[in-house]
């Protein structure tokens, strides 16, 4: 009986001694459990982010990039919640985000370095801040009170989120692959393409690029497209490299898929997201042009796409920048030299 008694007393004192010294590894555990599939990355200036070494990623409308102050990684907090397995709350009165698991509850302002994690404050390196219209977070910070450790691939430009009760770090040799290609692209085709969250493509026998979703990739008709936004505008982008003589040229397209135009719902959002990307810090003037495209775009859509206005040019950071009508099925039309 003695010793029966013994073993019971040492076997309470051990799990006492477990529950009073780990308290959080339940709290890893079960984040992990919840979390949508135990790790993921993001790539710098990609407008995908992967989960468990998947590719092709999914999708976002933004992209991962470094704070040119602090070296910071900043993450779009959506998605980062997304990848994690948690969700987040935007109160738009306090600038507040909240990103909460089933065990962790953590909370931020826009401009503030502070974190609460369980009402808990700490302090971090780089304050969470809203970029083209998308909130922020620093990606170390946040992943950390989630329960999960990151590392950094300074060669690719890689954020790696994975548990922190995992053994080592995972494998991720397909994302590296994805980012290798997309450090491939010209910048200017990277920007476009984080800027607007398409994917543009390559002719090999000109090194022109561009996206046009109402074509498909032999220069069909994309039936399919029409289908699907036959009452709404679209965006086309063109980008052309500059040689020894000329600068190189981006061409963004506000679209209309009938001649009708005045039947079709218009959105030039697309020309803001590009302007902010090229020219960022030059509020004022982007303000201006968008004020002068929504002009042409309504001026197009009462003439069905005929006698346009004529365009402006102005010159921005060395840079000519022109707004436009276009042809007939443009409402408006933007272009960047020397880029």
């Amino acid at each position: 009986m003695k010793n029966r008694k013994t073993v019971r007393l040492i076997f309470f004192a051990v799990m006492l001694l477990a529950i009073i010294s780990y308290p959080a590894f339940g709290k890893i555990g079960k984040a992990v459990a919840d979390s949508a599939g135990g790790n993921a990355e993001f790539v710098i200036g990609m407008d995908q982010y992967f989960v468990n070494n998947q590719t092709p990623g999914i999708s976002m409308d933004a992209a991962a990039y470094i704070d040119p102050t602090s070296g910071r990684t900043l993450v779009p907090v959506r998605y980062l919640a997304d990848a994690l397995g948690a969700t987040t709350t935007w109160d738009g009165n306090t600038q507040e985000v909240t990103v909460s698991t089933d065990v962790y509850n953590i909370g931020m302002t826009i401009g503030s370095a502070t974190l609460t994690v369980d009402g808990q404050a700490q302090t971090m390196d780089v304050a969470p801040v809203i970029n083209n219209g998308r909130t922020y977070l620093p990606a170390r910070d946040v992943a950390n009170a989630l329960g999960f450790s990151v590392a950094w691939d300074a060669a690719n430009k890689i954020v790696v989120i994975y548990p922190m009760s995992s053994i080592g770090e995972p494998a991720y040799n397909n994302v590296i692959t994805q980012a290798q290609q997309n450090a491939a692209k010209p910048e200017q085709v990277q920007k476009l393409e984080s800027a607007l969250g398409i994917t543009m493509g390559e002719d090999p026998e000109t090194g022109h690029w561009g996206y046009n979703p109402s074509l498909n990739d032999d220069g069909s008709t994309n039936n399919a497209f029409y289908a699907q936004n036959g009452s709404n505008s679209f965006v086309t982008v063109g980008y052309e490299p500059g040689d020894k003589n000329e600068g190189s040229e981006i061409d963004v397209k506000i679209a209309s898929p009938i001649h009708d135009s005045s039947k079709i719902s218009v959105n030039i959002s697309p020309l803001q997201k590009v302007l902010e990307a090229f020219f960022p810090g030059q509020d004022a003037t982007v303000q201006q042009m968008m004020t002068f495209a929504q002009q042409e775009a309504s001026h197009a859509q009462t003439y069905y796409g005929y006698n346009p206005i004529p365009g402006e040019w102005l010159t921005i950071n060395g840079m000519k920048v022109g707004l436009g009508q276009g042809d007939g099925l443009t409402f408006a039309s933007l272009e960047i030299l020397g880029s």
